[in-house]
C-alpha cells in the first residue's frame, strides 16, 4: 500500500546538509516536509513561464547585490499565495494529529485537537519548515558568491583554488546560518507552550463504556464522576497561531530574504578579511 509518513524518507542526496541538522523526526514533521515539497512540484510549471523566470532572476540579482528593497517588494507580492500554501501545510498536520490520536470516549470523527496535540502540530510544522529551508542554503549562497568564481578565474586563479576558496566561504556562511537563522524558525518549547495556553479550549465530555460488576457490595451503585477533556478547534488554533511572529516567520520568501541578507554580509566579511587563496 501507500507508504505511511513513518516510512517516507528523503534520499540523502536531495539534502545538502548533515542529517544531524534536520529537526523533523516525527511522522507529522516528515509530513510537513513532504507537503512543502509537493507544493514545489506544482510550481514546476514555472519553468515554461518566462515572466516568472525573469521575475525570479531579478530577485536573485537583488540577492547578489544585497538590494533589500527589491527583496521586500518580491516578498510582499508573493505573500498572499504563500500564506495560502503554508496554511494548507499547517492544516494537513493538524488533521494528521486528530485523525491519528483520537481521545477515547469522545467522537472519533471530532476534528478538534487536545492542547498536547495542538502543541505537537506546531512543533511538527516548525521543524518541517526548518528542514525545507535547509535546502535553500546552497542555491542562495551560489547567488551571492557565484559571480565571484569567473571573476577570480579571469584574474588568473586556477578553478581548483577558486573551488577550494568557495567551499571555505560556504562553510563559514553555513555556520552563521546555523547559529543565527535556523534557531529562529523553530522558536522554542516555552514559546509554543505559551501560544497554546492562550488558546480557548472547549470542555468535551468523555463517555467511557460502563464496566460490568462495578457496584459496591450493599447494592448502591457507585457515583460516576463526570469526566471532561480539553480540545481546541482548528479556527481557534489557526487564529491564535497565525497572529504570532513565529508563524509569520515561516513564510519561505521571508526566510529567503533573511538568508540572502545574512549570506551577503558574511561573504563581504570573508572578502574583506580574506586570507590568500
Amino acid at each position: 500500500g501507500a507508504p505511511t509518513p513513518e516510512t517516507v524518507s528523503t534520499p540523502p542526496s536531495t539534502m545538502g546538509c548533515a542529517p544531524s541538522r534536520r529537526k523533523a523526526r516525527t511522522a507529522g514533521g516528515k509530513l510537513v516536509v513532504a507537503n512543502i515539497k509537493q507544493g514545489d512540484k506544482k510550481s514546476e510549471a514555472i519553468l515554461g513561464n518566462m515572466q516568472a523566470i525573469d521575475e525570479f532572476k531579478s530577485l536573485m540579482v537583488a540577492v547578489m547585490m544585497g538590494d533589500t528593497a527589491k527583496i521586500e517588494e518580491f516578498q510582499k507580492k508573493k505573500a498572499p499565495e504563500q500564506r495560502k500554501k503554508m496554511e494548507a501545510v499547517l492544516r494537513a498536520v493538524w488533521e494528521y494529529h486528530y485523525k491519528n490520536f483520537p481521545v477515547e470516549g469522545t467522537d472519533p470523527e471530532d476534528d478538534r485537537n487536545t492542547p498536547e496535540h495542538a502543541k505537537a502540530a506546531i512543533l511538527d510544522y516548525l521543524h518541517g519548515v526548518h528542514d525545507a529551508m535547509l535546502e535553500y542554503e546552497r542555491p542562495v549562497f551560489e547567488s551571492v558568491w557565484g559571480p565571484m568564481r569567473p571573476l577570480l578565474m579571469a584574474s588568473g586563479i586556477s578553478a581548483q583554488r577558486v573551488n577550494k576558496k568557495s567551499e571555505f566561504i560556504y562553510k563559514k556562511v553555513v555556520k552563521k546560518a546555523k547559529k543565527e537563522l535556523f534557531p529562529q524558525i523553530c522558536g522554542n518549547e516555552v514559546t509554543v507552550d505559551h501560544i497554546v495556553e492562550g488558546m480557548t479550549k472547549d470542555q468535551v465530555k468523555v463517555i467511557l463504556p460502563e464496566k460490568k460488576g462495578e457496584e459496591k457490595k450493599g447494592g448502591e451503585a457507585e457515583e460516576v464522576k463526570e469526566k471532561y477533556v480539553e480540545k481546541i478547534t482548528w479556527t481557534e488554533f489557526f487564529e491564535a497561531f497565525a497572529k504570532t511572529d513565529l508563524y509569520k516567520n515561516t513564510d519561505p520568501n521571508i526566510q529567503l530574504g533573511k538568508m540572502a541578507d545574512l549570506m551577503t554580509k558574511t561573504v563581504k566579511l570573508c572578502i574583506n578579511t580574506h586570507e590568500k587563496i
